[in-house]
């Protein structure tokens, strides 16, 4: 009888010690799959802002993370204070899908959004932040520039003419530079034009873009702040530093993208040949852009 308990209990904990065995490589094996997926949702997810840790510092609203690009909307002003993406060559070279002008809320936003019906207003336009057009070569990043949280109101004469010309500008520098850091929004130390619509919209006086090329071997940066109306000035008439961008605006634009030093060369000063304009670009921004109505 002895004999057998000893025997019963070799058997049980060899049972046991192969059932911990079982249990440990069956650990291993789960932690090997889900690294696995963790390696192959990092090289394959769509890339988020914050993956390059360039978002502004300072502001007031509640940052929201889409697929391509983020931003942070102010209730007060029913609208982003800054919307925030990279642009890249390889992408504006690829075909570009059809327009679908599917605008709606922004489900992300807590006390929801304006809706379309706020800008039936017959002088400004639903004026995208992010472009449509940088965004074309994907359907579903398309459709996230529809959002409503994306939209701001623009003149009609600024979102045609001058407004236009800086994307189609940005663009083409985005083309030739490989990637650009873009952030774009309303200027909101400057007292509202007007206020538009059930939700009460605030119209915003003026507009900026910021851009940084971080490509070698010549970085570069400038920002662009344009009144919101029509303009016959050139482009470049409204350039300035992104310092002064920043003092405008009390945005700190790229508080952890570069090293101190770096950030401070290149915010402080902007080197015009660097962004080349388009003569042909702003004869036709005069001749046919501001007169469309």
């Amino acid at each position: 009888m002895a004999q057998f308990r000893r025997s019963h209990q070799r058997q049980s904990r060899g049972a046991a010690s192969t059932i911990l065995r079982v249990l440990l490589l069956a650990v291993i094996l789960l932690g090997f799959v889900l690294a696995w997926q963790a390696i192959r949702e990092l090289f394959t997810r769509p890339e988020r802002v914050e993956d390059r840790f360039y978002l502004p510092g300072g502001g007031r609203g509640q940052r929201i993370a889409h697929r391509t690009y983020s931003l942070s909307y102010v209730e007060s002003w029913k609208q982003a204070e800054w919307v925030a993406y990279v642009l890249r060559g390889e992408d504006l070279r690829k075909p570009w899908l059809p327009r679908e002008d599917d605008y709606r809320p922004d489900p992300q936003v807590r006390r929801g959004t304006a809706d379309s019906r706020d800008f039936r207003h017959p002088d400004y336009d639903r004026g995208h932040l992010v472009a449509v057009a940088d965004r074309a070569y994907d359907r579903e990043a398309m459709r996230e520039t529809f959002f409503m949280s994306n939209i701001s109101p623009q003149h009609k004469h600024f979102n045609r003419g001058i407004w236009r010309e800086l994307e189609e500008l940005t663009r083409e520098w985005a083309k030739q530079k490989g990637e650009l850091f873009v952030l774009s929004g309303p200027v909101m130390t400057e007292a509202p034009l007007d206020e538009i619509g059930r939700n009460r919209v605030k119209v915003p006086a003026a507009y900026f873009k910021v851009l940084l090329d971080l490509r070698e071997p010549d970085y570069q940066g400038i920002a662009f702040v344009i009144p919101n109306q029509l303009s016959r000035e050139p482009l470049h008439r409204y350039a300035l530093t992104i310092d002064s961008a920043e003092a405008l605006t009390g945005l700190d634009f790229f508080p952890d993208l570069m090293e101190d030093q770096l950030e401070k060369e290149l915010e402080a000063t902007y080197e015009r040949s660097a962004w080349p304009a388009d003569e042909r670009r702003f004869r036709r921004r005069l001749e046919e852009w501001n007169r469309q109505d």
